[in-house]
C-alpha cells in the first residue's frame, strides 16, 4: 500500500506540473485564456534517438469554475472558448531531452471545440530513466491582443529500441598489472550510412589508464560495415575482479542526431605467468618402440595463483601416451613451482628428432580457462628395442632346434679332431 501511495503521489505531482508556468499578457483587463488540453498518442520513446511525437492541442468549451483545478469535474459550459491563434509548440529544456532543428513547431490556429496536431521532434538521451515526463511549451494569441504561455507535461515510458550502431570491446577479460591492446569493433546495423561518429569508452580511473586514444572519431560507416579501432591501456594491479566500461557514441543517421549509451561488464584477472624449466628426457635417447618419460618444472612468476593446472600431451604421429595422456598438477601459487612428468611410447618406426607439444591448461582468478602450449624436443634412436629383445629371447630360450645345432657342431668338432690325429699318426709311421 505504501508503494501505491508513492506512485499516486508521483502522478499527482506530474499532473500539477502540467499546469505550471502559465502566464498571460496583454492590455488590461486580461480575459481568461481558453481552456485547452494537450495529449499525445505516443506512449514510448526510444532512447538515444530522435523521436517524432504527435502533440494534439484541443480547444474545448469554457467550463464553470476554475479550469485548472485538479479536483472538479465540469460538464456545463458558459460559452465557447476564444480561438487559439498562431499556436507554437516546443520542448521545454530539461536534462536528457533536446529540441531538434529550430526547436519549434507551428500548428496555426485552433478553433473552439476543435483540435490540431503538430509533430514535435525531440532527441531523447540514451541514459534517461524508464519513466519520464516531457514538458511541452505552448505559446499562442487569443482575442488578437492577448498572449498565453504555458507548459504542459506528457508522461511516457522509454526503452532501448533497435540501435543502428553497436560497439563490441575485446578482450572483455583484462589482465591486472599489465599493458594490453584494446579493440573496439563498431558496426552499422542499419539501412543507411552513419556519419560523424564520435565514441568514448570510460573505465574507472582507479583501475584503468589510457595509453592511447580514448575518444574515437569515424567519418562514416556504410550499412553492414564494421570498422575496427585499437588503443592501449594499462590495468592496475589492484583492479577489481569485475567493473563496467561506459560506452557512449553520438552520430548522424541521415539528418537526425542519435546516441547510444551502454555499460559493458569487464573482468580483470590476476597476472599468471607459467614458465617451463629443467626439461629432461629419460632415457636421454630412447630407442624406437621404447617407453620413455619427459619431465619439466612449471614456475609461476605472476602475481596470482593458477588453479586446476593440467599438463596434456597433444597427439603426435609416432607417439602414444602410456597409461594416461595428462597429469593433474593442481594449484600453483605465485612465486612457486611444481614438477611435471609425462610418460610416452615411441612406435617401432620412429627415429630421429621430434618436437612433442604439451598443452598446459589452468583457471585464472576469475575461473576462466586458459590454455598454453610448450614444445619439448626428443631424439629417438634408430635401434628397435623390441627387435633386440626378440633376438635375445630366441638366443636365451634354448629351444630343441638350437640344442641340435650345438650337438652337431660338437660332433663336427670331435670328428675334425679325430681326423687330425689320424693324419698325424700316418705321417709318423711313414717315417
Amino acid at each position: 500500500m505504501k508503494g501505491i501511495g508513492i506512485v499516486l503521489a508521483v502522478f499527482a505531482v506530474l499532473a500539477f506540473a502540467q499546469l505550471a508556468f502559465a502566464g498571460t499578457s496583454g492590455p488590461a483587463p486580461i480575459p481568461n485564456p481558453p481552456n485547452f488540453y494537450v495529449t499525445t498518442n505516443a506512449t514510448t520513446l526510444c532512447k538515444g534517438q530522435v523521436n517524432y511525437i504527435p502533440v494534439t492541442v484541443s480547444n474545448k468549451a469554457t467550463t464553470i469554475g476554475n479550469p485548472h483545478s485538479l479536483n472538479q469535474t465540469y460538464s456545463a459550459t458558459v460559452g465557447p472558448n476564444p480561438q487559439m491563434q498562431n499556436v507554437v509548440l516546443s520542448v521545454a529544456p530539461q536534462k536528457g531531452f533536446y529540441s531538434v532543428g529550430n526547436g519549434t513547431v507551428d500548428i496555426g490556429n485552433v478553433d473552439p471545440n476543435s483540435s490540431e496536431t503538430g509533430i514535435v521532434p525531440i532527441f531523447v538521451g540514451a541514459n534517461v530513466s524508464s519513466l519520464v515526463s516531457v514538458g511541452i511549451d505552448i505559446n499562442y494569441f487569443y482575442y488578437t491582443y492577448y498572449t498565453d504561455t504555458e507548459q504542459r507535461n506528457v508522461t511516457m515510458s522509454t526503452q532501448l529500441c533497435n540501435q543502428p550502431l553497436t560497439v563490441i570491446i575485446s578482450p572483455q577479460v583484462l589482465t591486472a598489472g599489465s599493458t594490453q591492446n584494446l579493440t573496439m569493433n563498431i558496426t552499422n546495423n542499419g539501412l543507411s550510412a552513419l556519419n560523424t561518429i564520435t565514441m568514448n569508452v570510460k573505465f574507472p580511473n582507479q583501475y584503468v589508464a589510457w595509453l592511447g586514444t580514448q575518444q574515437i572519431e569515424v567519418n562514416s560507416i556504410l550499412p553492414g560495415q564494421t570498422i575496427e579501432r585499437r588503443s592501449r591501456i594499462f590495468v592496475s594491479y589492484n583492479a577489481s575482479d569485475e567493473f563496467s566500461a561506459n560506452v557512449s557514441a553520438t552520430f548522424y543517421n541521415g539528418t537526425d542526431l542519435e546516441q547510444i549509451y551502454q555499460n559493458v561488464e569487464m573482468l580483470a584477472s590476476g597476472l599468471i605467468s607459467l614458465n617451463t624449466s629443467g626439461v629432461t628426457v629419460s632415457p636421454v635417447a630412447p630407442s624406437a618402440g621404447s617407453i620413455f618419460s619427459i619431465s619439466f618444472t612449471l614456475t609461476n612468476t605472476g602475481t596470482s595463483s593458477a588453479s586446476a593446472v593440467t599438463a596434456t600431451v597433444v597427439p603426435t604421429n609416432g607417439f602414444s601416451s602410456f597409461e594416461s595422456n595428462s597429469t593433474f598438477v593442481g594449484s600453483i601459487a605465485s612465486d612457486s613451482q611444481t614438477p611435471v612428468t609425462l610418460t610416452l611410447e615411441a612406435s617401432n618406426r620412429t627415429h630421429g628428432e621430434y618436437k612433442i607439444p604439451v598443452k598446459i591448461s589452468y583457471l585464472n582468478t576469475v575461473r576462466q580457462p586458459v590454455n598454453e602450449t610448450i614444445v619439448i624436443p626428443v631424439f629417438i634412436s634408430a635401434q628397435s628395442l623390441n627387435a633386440s629383445a626378440f633376438v635375445y629371447r630366441r638366443q636365451a630360450s634354448g629351444g630343441g632346434g638350437g640344442l641340435l645345432i650345438i650337438i652337431l657342431l660338437l660332433v663336427i668338432a670331435v670328428l675334425a679332431y679325430l681326423l687330425y690325429k689320424e693324419k698325424k699318426k700316418a705321417k709318423k709311421g711313414s717315417k
